[in-house]
């Protein structure tokens, strides 16, 4: 084997990085101990007003408190967890990590790395590799993970990306029978963590002792023509565009493992040379060096580093979700709330008035009964007491009870409409958050907010009380008849003595019922006022309100939070910028960096103090695997948030908090909704420190 001088010199020279980057890391670990330290302080602080806060609705308050202590207990595990996965990341060489779903021949490659007996290697479809194995190569270290993407091997999966966080380089191993959209998002996860890739296509062409040779180099050169490569990349960059990244930067390269296997084994060593040839291998170990030699001191000091950017802007991020979402449910259940108090302002006018209506045309059909009976009943010693069976056959109590059943309906009705609007318009999070991330429960849940009920009372219950005493006082009429015939037999005649007492019995009934339904309209009122309006609509109020208060509370605290995060992640993300800069040859004081704002893996904004050329743009981009967004760096908020997220400022509206500073921002429906203009928005929140809505 060819003495490997260049690569020897490179790797020895990773070590210098390796305890730079392990040096960087370190001290960041340090700093952000104070800022959790301080964070958690003023967190114990605000869990401490929570459990005092004065909301009545004891679910919504520890839906609040719970979020918090959430927050609390992640954010207290966050220094030792960053250092744990540093403390992964070897000091001493480069480690490449093989990744690859199940029997797309990783084992395969790594018997040809260590020239093994082929023992590991698949013989059918069974998940071959099953723990995490490391060998040696080229004076590096290689690992070899279960495979990804297989049916029931969700804990495979999840082996291979841990072992993936201590990668320096990873390589990626996919087949040429079409890309697989579980790949796809294998591969972008592993980009997510910051790591370079090379994509190797491992070709599908049988060779046993009874294949010809010549038909098989025939075959197999065919499937490995410059077209077929560019053609499979270009379907599986595709995905890339769908999850946010540009792959375009990748290193693709094609091979036949098997060939390149069977090269090194004694019993074809009569086609050795051949095979070897025909595998391509030859192309792969040339790329795996060059870019080690060319980038690997580079990629050692990025891993230390994104080691602590990535599980760092992962809980920033997820804060911030956290936070539009609070804010989002506070906008819809404050919005309710606006139209409730809107229909209540209604509803008590017509209440007071569908009272009184009701009562009159009651009065009414009563009043009409009258003549009749004191045409009967005008010297009758019981008028009194038939004067009460009479007034029994309208059923006053039952009809009062049912103008009460009536507007409790509506009100009733009006508040299950709140309630279903609010729990349609509510945007849950449905995102299932690792370990490394913050789980927080959304605030406002539905059932719980409304297990007290919407089922108003009856209003024939009210009714009850109102009637548990005579409120006419229909037996006094008989008294009040017979005296008036009594005075009138003295003076008048017969007829008219008839007729007068019938008339003053008329009238004083009459007037009895006037001044017996003004008091029934005013007790009316006064339940409906009282039972109806504060016992049951002015509650929710209360809740709406209080609901409304802790969500704008918490999205308080988790952007003050998000954003305390952010500084740290700048902070680091500038070093790594100036790293890589010096990297490339560049003086850092040419390139002054303003802002940073960066999506591991994927995407970076920039401002730099100075004009930057394009050229070194595209060196930094190249060394870092990240596309680069250059943005004019502006005191005008709208428009930083509008060149950083890829829009027109038009597009964008500032929201002021109730300190009248800007709390968030919302981009119009014009801008686009692809997963590229998801991340640039990302970019324009770490930036802006707002948060931002769609």
């Amino acid at each position: 084997m060819k003495k490997d001088t260049a690569l020897d010199a490179s790797l020895k020279q990773c070590k210098k990085y390796a305890k730079r980057g392990k040096s960087i890391s370190n001290s960041c670990i340090s700093l952000m101990r104070q800022t959790t330290s301080n964070i958690l302080e003023q967190l114990n602080e605000t869990i401490s007003l929570f459990e005092n806060n004065n909301i009545q609705d004891d679910s919504a308050k520890n839906l609040l408190l719970e979020q918090l202590n959430n927050t609390k207990n992640e954010l207290s595990i966050l220094p030792d967890k960053i250092t744990d996965g540093i403390n992964l990341i070897s000091n001493r060489t480069i480690n490449i990590t093989l990744f690859g779903r199940t029997m797309a021949g990783k084992s395969t490659l790594m018997e040809i790395l260590i020239h093994g007996n082929g023992d590991s290697i698949g013989k059918g479809a069974q998940r071959t590799t099953l723990d995490v194995r490391e060998y040696k190569y080229r004076g590096m270290t290689v690992t070899d993970v279960p495979g990804i993407a297989a049916f029931g091997g969700e804990d495979d999966t999840q082996t291979a990306f841990e072992a993936a966080k201590k990668a320096d380089m990873v390589l990626f191993l996919i087949t040429d029978d079409a890309p697989q959209p579980s790949e796809a998002e294998c591969l972008k996860n592993i980009l997510s963590l910051g790591k370079p890739v090379i994509c190797l296509i491992n070709v599908r062409a049988n060779i046993d002792k009874r294949t010809s040779m010549k038909l098989f180099e025939r075959d197999l050169r065919k499937k490995t023509t410059d077209e077929r490569l560019n053609a499979l990349k270009t379907q599986f960059l595709e995905f890339g565009k769908h999850f946010g990244q540009s792959w375009d930067t990748l290193k693709f390269e094609f091979v036949h493992l098997k060939s390149a296997f069977l090269s090194q084994k004694e019993e074809w060593s009569e086609y050795s040379e051949k095979l070897y040839e025909l595998s391509r291998f030859e192309k792969v170990e040339a790329m795996i060096a060059q870019e080690v030699i060319k980038n690997g001191c580079y990629y050692k000091l990025k891993s230390y580093i994104d080691a602590v950017v990535v599980p760092l802007t992962e809980i920033a991020d997820t804060l911030v979700e956290q936070g539009v979402q609070n804010i989002e449910q506070k906008n819809t259940v404050s919005d309710k709330n606006k139209k409730l108090t809107k229909w209540l302002d209604t509803f008590k006018t017509k209440g007071n008035n569908t009272i009184k209506s009701k009562l009159d045309l009651l009065k009414a059909e009563i009043k009409r009964s009258v003549p009749s009976f004191s045409e009967t009943h005008y010297n009758d010693k019981k008028a009194g007491e038939e004067w009460n069976k009479e007034i029994n056959k309208f059923h006053i109590e039952e009809r009062c009870g049912e103008i009460l059943d009536s507007l409790a309906k509506e009100c009733e009705e009006k508040l299950n409409d709140i309630y279903r609007e609010i729990t349609a318009e509510l945007k849950f999070a449905d995102r299932d958050f690792s370990e490394s991330k913050i789980s927080m429960p959304s605030i406002v849940d539905g059932k719980r907010i409304w297990s007290w009920g919407v089922t108003i009372i009856s209003g024939g219950l009210y009714i009850a009380a109102l009637f548990g005493v005579p409120i006419v006082g229909w037996v006094a009429l008989g008294v009040n008849v017979f005296s008036l015939l009594f005075k009138s037999k003295l003076f008048k005649s017969k007829e008219k003595k008839i007729a007068e007492a019938r008339k003053k019995l008329e009238s004083q009934i009459n007037s009895s019922l006037d001044k017996q339904f003004e008091e029934i309209n005013k007790k009316l009122k006064k339940i409906f006022s009282d039972e109806l309006i504060k016992k049951q609509v002015e509650p929710t109020f209360s809740l709406l309100n209080n609901i409304t208060a802790s969500l704008s509370s918490l999205a308080d605290v988790q952007k003050q939070f998000s954003n305390s995060l952010y500084d740290k992640q700048e902070e680091i993300n500038k070093t790594m910028m100036a790293e890589a800069i010096h990297y490339i040859g560049i003086d850092v004081s040419d390139m002054p960096i303003h802002r940073i704002a960066r999506i591991a893996g994927t995407c970076i904004a920039l401002s730099f103090y100075d004009s930057v050329s394009e050229e070194r743009i595209d060196e930094l981009s190249t060394v870092i695997n990240e596309t680069i967004y250059v943005i004019n760096d502006k005191d005008n908020i709208r428009q930083l948030i509008a060149d950083t997220a890829g829009i027109r400022a038009s597009d964008v509206q500032i929201i002021n908090g109730a300190d009248s500073k800007a709390l968030a921002a919302r981009i119009g429906s014009n801008a686009n909704n692809n997963a590229i203009s998801v991340n640039r928005i990302k970019l324009a929140q770490q930036i802006s420190r707002l948060y931002i809505m769609k």
